[in-house]
């Protein structure tokens, strides 16, 4: 052979299979695909295209986010662009090669119990032998590890609950009414049967009326549809558990995952004193979080940029010194406002490129804690880290900047208080987005259990839909 000492012989078309929680790329910047394209199919057969808003596609690359919301199976097939169609059209998949061109997506074999077998002061141990999937296991590409424990010395948000005992002619569902914890706040728990209220046996009691021997007429019953309903709240009020303190102007309220409620708060002196819901919104559930944003008061960031090591460091605008090389901060006898272990939120700042940003809105409103201060006159700064929450915060934008990092002690706390939806007789509801109602029964909306019985139902009703 010619061209090179080693050769390799790659497979056609295999099958692929993609652990859960991953992010995978494939690369497509070599030349030999110049005028292809790689297209991804519902069925073996090519003929429905699967389209998902987890697969994007440049120039370079194919990124496909491997969440619950992925299709657990689907196909990919390479098709030739202009003039390279041809070269696709007739055999475009070899369909010997076993499960060809299939995408698989499977759970990591980490997902299982193991026994631990060393602990220390903030790791431990344990041997997953003849299961490694990689070489190496960090926050890059993993959308989520976690593990859970039956040790009660743990901290942390429950992962399952065992029933000790199912009851004995139990004829409606229990009500959870509370949960003894100390620490714990915002679990939602939803009691579920397969039998509680289902029917046993019938019994027609009066046939009515002999049914007509023409076949083409034919008896009909209408029954109702009991839906069983999740997020049934609406705002009542916003409450206030502190107010914050260094406000020059109220701060700008949202409702993290509902844009349509809109509230206005109000201050007295530097502090929130008052919130006013201007819009509201139903389908609320009471993990919903209420923050302020676009806070005046804390520190105006002046620089920022990630190591290799994903710190972020953020430069500070101090004032200037009085006397000496002391910081400003330091003026009259000041502090810096800052120390190491604070929890801040970091908004406003804008970067040059779409890399994962400093603000803390890019990672679900987390809180970053510092991990690093410098009080140097002049260098001014604070650091913290990105390690499990994204790879870079960007290449910051010099001009027209107005990033800010407050601490969270400083920042006004709001408190949601709820009331649950209702539902009226004859009520008409309907699915968002698609051709699917019902009508609201007699008694039919039952706010304990949180059930909604329905008649005259147009289409099918799945779980999930979203109701008004």
């Amino acid at each position: 052979t010619t061209g090179g000492s080693n050769h390799q012989i790659s497979k056609i078309n295999p099958q692929l299979s993609l652990y859960k929680n991953n992010t995978i790329e494939f690369l497509t910047s070599d030349s030999s695909l110049d005028d292809f394209d790689i297209e991804f199919f519902v069925d073996n057969n090519f003929k429905s295209s699967y389209n998902s808003d987890l697969i994007t596609k440049t120039d370079d690359k194919i990124t496909i986010e491997v969440t619950n919301s992925l299709a657990r199976e689907f196909y990919y097939k390479v098709e030739g662009k202009g003039t390279n169609v041809i070269k696709t059209l007739s055999f475009s998949v070899d369909e010997r090669v076993p499960n060809y061109s299939q995408i698989k997506v499977i759970d990591s074999e980490f997902n299982q119990e193991f026994k631990v077998i060393g602990i220390g002061t903030n790791v431990f141990k344990f041997n997953p032998t003849g299961i490694a999937e990689t070489s190496l296991y960090n926050s890059t590409g993993i959308s989520s590890f976690f593990y859970s424990t039956k040790s009660t010395n743990e901290v942390g948000g429950i992962y399952s609950i065992n029933l000790l005992n199912r009851g004995f002619n139990v004829t409606n569902l229990p009500i959870i009414t509370s949960i003894g914890t100390s620490e714990g706040k915002n679990v939602v728990l939803t009691v579920e049967t397969d039998n509680i209220g289902s029917v046993n046996n019938t019994q027609v009691f009066n046939q009515g009326l002999e049914f007509s021997p023409d076949n083409t007429l034919k008896p009909k019953a209408d029954s109702n549809i009991i839906l069983e309903l999740k997020d049934i709240f609406t705002l009542e009020n916003i409450g206030i558990v502190t107010g914050g303190i260094n406000y020059t102007s109220p701060p700008k309220v949202i409702a993290i995952g509902k844009p349509d409620i809109i509230a206005q708060t109000t201050l007295n002196g530097t502090s929130v004193d008052s919130v006013k819901i201007l819009t509201n919104d139903s389908g609320l559930s009471k993990d919903l979080r209420i923050i302020p944003t676009i806070n005046s008061n804390g520190v105006v960031v002046t620089q920022a940029s990630t190591d290799s090591n994903k710190t972020v460091t953020l430069g500070l605008r101090a004032p200037n010194p009085e006397t000496g090389s002391d910081s400003g901060f330091y003026n009259q006898g000041g502090t810096f406002p800052f120390a190491v272990g604070d929890e801040i939120f970091v908004e406003n700042i804008k970067t040059t490129d779409g890399n994962d940003g400093y603000n803390s809105s890019a990672y679900d409103y987390t809180y970053f804690t510092v991990s690093g201060i410098n009080t140097t006159s002049g260098l001014e700064s604070i650091s913290y880290s990105l390690v499990g929450l994204g790879i870079t915060g960007g290449t910051y934008q010099q001009e027209n900047n107005f990033g800010r990092v407050i601490k969270r002690s400083h920042l006004a706390e709001f408190l949601p208080k709820f009331r649950k939806s209702s539902f009226v007789e004859n009520e008409v509801v309907e699915v968002v987005g698609k051709n699917i109602t019902g009508v609201v029964a007699e008694n039919g909306w039952d706010p304990v259990s949180q059930t909604l019985k329905i008649f005259d139902v147009t289409g099918d009703f799945s779980k999930e839909d979203f109701i008004i």
